[in-house]
């Protein structure tokens, strides 16, 4: 059953159901229990933020999100030079879906010179540890499929950095519900920004063909995917690493020493831009 806002039927796979918000807030509970009594491992991120909030273990958390501020900005960067391509900026009211302890939010809202930023999280432990370290950024406890508590036309951007509703469930019905509900909440010519790498399990990488046209009878009027340079590169290169040329011949020297690495897999970028 899905929460207010994203309602209707669904066919999420039986082994992704526990990505449903009320199945997370159990598992919240769970990995608390195993942090306090010592037998978590770091597999999973409920249990990773409460180590971290506590500073009972700040490494569990770095497979889950990022914590590190300054690859948080290179992140934000690069993903700003990426949309320049398309004549988009990070500027306006800003949302981080699933901003775990809210350091890429806190990048974001550097590079963010005209508006508010806002980090929205299911973990209540994420976003204490997200509110303790800043302060400056609006942070806000909830499952991102009910943005009631914001009138409809606010943001001008919704972000997303692997966010479990697009990278653990082969559901284009569910991926629709979220895209749906976040067109309502973009101002005209607004757009949302999915980043993520492209796994074993089924995600929007399985149904992003299928369900494009479908986006713009939503009413995105540009829906692109974009296979994402790493920072470290970007950043050396700066804005020239999206130029056609450079892009392309980058793309192509990548994905091949991804076919024999499969850590250096190159994460995809989705954007939609609201008509």
């Amino acid at each position: 059953m899905l929460e207010k806002g994203c309602e209707g039927n669904t066919h999420i796979e039986k082994e992704s159901e526990w990505i449903l918000p009320e199945n997370l807030r159990k598992s919240q509970e769970l990995e608390r229990k195993l942090v306090d009594n010592g037998t978590f491992n770091g597999s999973s991120d409920f249990g990773s933020y409460y180590a971290y909030l506590k500073g009972i273990n700040y490494d569990f958390i770095k497979p889950h999100a990022i914590s590190d501020d300054r690859i948080a900005l290179e992140y934000a960067k690069n993903i700003s030079a990426l949309i320049n391509k398309f004549n988009l900026k990070l500027s306006g009211n800003i949302i981080d879906i699933g901003c775990a302890i809210g350091t890429v939010t806190n990048a974001l809202n550097i590079l963010n010179k005209d508006g508010k930023t806002y980090g929205l999280e299911i973990s209540e432990d994420g976003i204490k540890a997200a509110i303790n370290n800043y302060p400056d950024c609006n942070f806000l406890c909830q499952s991102a499929d009910n943005l009631d508590n914001f009138q409809d036309e606010y943001f001008d951007v919704i972000h997303s950095k692997e966010f479990y509703g697009f990278t653990r469930t082969g559901d284009s019905s569910y991926h629709l519900k979220y895209l749906k509900l976040f067109h309502s909440k973009l101002k005209p010519k607004g757009f949302v920004i999915l980043q993520m790498t492209s796994g074993d399990v089924l995600g929007l990488w399985s149904t992003y063909d299928n369900i494009t046209a479908e986006l713009k009878n939503i009413g995105y009027e540009s829906v692109l995917k974009i296979k994402m340079i790493p920072s470290k590169i970007q950043k050396r290169l700066g804005g020239t690493a999206y130029n056609s040329a450079v892009y392309i011949l980058l793309s192509y020297i990548l994905k091949t020493v991804s076919l024999f690495k499969a850590d250096k897999k190159l994460a995809d970028v989705y954007i939609l831009i609201k008509k």
